[in-house]
């Protein structure tokens, strides 16, 4: 079976836009499920049923796999087993008749304007590592960029004089606008900090934000300097960056933003995903009336 996974990993990945990141879900999630399987004694494509994934999907909910990690897979396997079909490799879609498993959609944990103000205002302004924190801060906020979109960004995908960021995910690529904030504090990280952090002796690479040793920050580097600052901010909520996009989508809906220009700037596909932050903004309407009857 291994080999069908190969070749349709090389098909997508030839053929529709995808990141790296989907990518590797992709081959982890078939690896995982061809793995389970010759546990079973199932080891050629031709032999799997629907009984088989289902039981694989039930394996993984008692593992402790949250239910939108069952759904990514099982969608994962439905477009599997639609490529072999396509091949002729199998006669029938196996996974079309797999159950989806049953969840409660969990709101997203959002920040208040004042705690965003606060995570903001941590970095230092006298240091090169600090300019550049406080900007990749500014551009998450501003811009509600994904994390891997915020560290693949080159120096060449920023244009301060008409205040946009380039963002490529995959093969696709979008614009986004950013604020005055996010322009002042980009300017000063790539004139003053980005400058002093490759005057060191260092070659710095294309990559707009740079560690000390000049190659471009990753994305588990900016998710220890988030948690950094929560911590030295008093926030006493879990923040991760995934969390300044989301606030970013609410404090918009918030003030007026259109739903479908808060999906382009988020690069959502589809509108259900963005409607999700209108539920929300609900949600704190509700919360801030029961504690206002409390007091």
């Amino acid at each position: 079976m291994k080999k069908y996974v190969q070749h349709f990993i090389h098909h997508i990945e030839n053929e529709r836009q995808l990141s790296r990141n989907t990518l590797e879900a992709y081959t982890r999630d078939l690896r995982d499920m061809v793995d389970y399987l010759e546990t079973k004694g199932v080891s050629e494509i031709s032999e799997v049923r629907t009984h088989d994934m289902q039981t694989f999907i039930q394996h993984l909910d008692q593992m402790g796999k949250s239910a939108a990690t069952q759904s990514r897979v099982l969608a994962t396997l439905r477009t599997f087993f639609d490529y072999l079909q396509d091949q002729k490799i199998v006669e029938h879609n196996q996974a079309k008749k797999l159950k989806r498993p049953k969840f409660e959609k969990k709101l997203p944990e959002i920040m208040t304007v004042d705690e965003v103000e606060r995570l903001l205002a941590e970095p230092s302004d006298h240091s090169p590592i600090g300019l550049r924190d406080k900007a990749m801060l500014e551009v998450l906020y501003s811009t509600g960029l994904r994390v891997s979109e915020l560290v693949s960004l080159n120096i060449e995908d920023i244009n301060l004089s008409l205040g946009y960021i380039r963002c490529s995910t995959g093969n696709s690529v979008r614009v986004v606008p950013i604020g005055k904030s996010s322009i002042e504090a980009l300017e000063h990280y790539l004139k003053v900090g980005r400058e002093k952090i490759c005057r060191r002796g260092v070659i710095c690479d294309e990559s707009a934000f740079v560690n000390n040793a000049g190659q471009r920050l990753t994305r588990q580097g900016f998710w220890k300097l988030i948690k950094k600052y929560t911590e030295q901010a008093g926030i006493k909520k879990t923040i991760t960056p995934h969390t300044l996009r989301h606030s970013f989508a609410v404090h918009m809906i918030e003030s007026g933003v259109e739903l479908k220009a808060v999906k382009e700037m988020l690069g959502h596909s589809d509108l259900t995903t963005t409607h999700l932050y209108t539920a929300v903004k609900q949600d704190m309407a509700n919360t801030a009336r029961k504690n206002a009857r409390k007091s």
